[in-house]
């Protein structure tokens, strides 16, 4: 009898740490109610399952970061409906705490087809919403290079491509990377060759390639100086056809 009364507490405790995490989640503020979805955070981890914690002594800083140190681990082994929750509780603990912005953003970014289901959105939405949380990491520590960088990165997998969008990021890395002494500028020449390429200002595209020196970067230089070369003829044909 014992036992069947523990099993049912424990049950119901797990129930009741499902309740708070999901009432936590849609409280978010950074989510409109088109973003959000049910939460249904899935498989928990038994006695380790976070929603299972008294968190009541913890400061905010010491929950936030609590929430934080899970969704990292959840990332790593899911299920990530768990580690959505738990960066979005993170944020809505600290929400002026950048890291907390950038790793919600990178989840939503890594596993786009979870956050589709969990957040009952498209693809498109959801790189809006990684790319949201980037912006806010980025306003709150804006000299932060690395940040500026995976922020801009973001951009290759949407589509349709977002040139103005992209191009605006990478010239923001670029003013990073010339304060900091070992950035490498070739990376971003190349970066920003190939974002001009992609929105077709291809004089553009030739002037930041032809700055790229370094060995290591010469074989994608060549294979973007050749597509560059092959589209802006293609256009003058097209141009003097017409």
């Amino acid at each position: 009898m014992i036992k069947e009364v523990t099993s049912i507490l424990k049950r119901v405790a797990v129930v009741l740490g499902l309740v708070v995490a999901f009432l936590a989640f849609m409280s978010f503020p950074a989510f409109s109610k088109t973003d959000r979805a049910v939460a249904q955070t899935g498989e928990v981890r038994g006695a380790l399952s976070p929603f299972e914690e008294d968190l009541s002594t913890y400061s905010p800083r010491e929950a936030a970061e609590y929430w934080n140190d899970w969704g990292n681990e959840y990332g790593r082994s899911g299920p990530m409906t768990n580690m959505f929750v738990c960066f979005l509780n993170a944020v809505r603990i600290m929400p002026h705490e950048p890291a907390y912005h950038q790793n919600l953003a990178t989840g939503l970014f890594m596993y786009r087809k979870d956050a589709k289901e969990f957040f009952g959105v498209n693809e498109e939405q959801v790189f809006s919403m990684a790319l949201r949380e980037y912006r806010k990491a980025r306003i709150l520590d804006p000299e932060n290079y690395e940040l500026a960088k995976d922020l801009a990165m973001v951009h290759y997998g949407i589509k349709p491509f977002r040139a103005e969008e992209a191009l605006t990021e990478w010239n923001q890395v670029l003013v990073l990377a010339q304060k900091k002494p070992d950035a490498n500028l070739d990376e971003i020449y190349v970066n920003l060759g190939r974002v001009n390429f992609l929105a077709a200002r291809y004089a553009e595209a030739q002037k930041w390639l032809s700055k790229v020196k370094a060995p290591e970067f010469e074989e994608m230089r060549n294979v973007l100086w050749a597509r560059v070369t092959d589209s802006a003829q293609l256009r003058h044909d097209v141009e003097v056809s017409n």
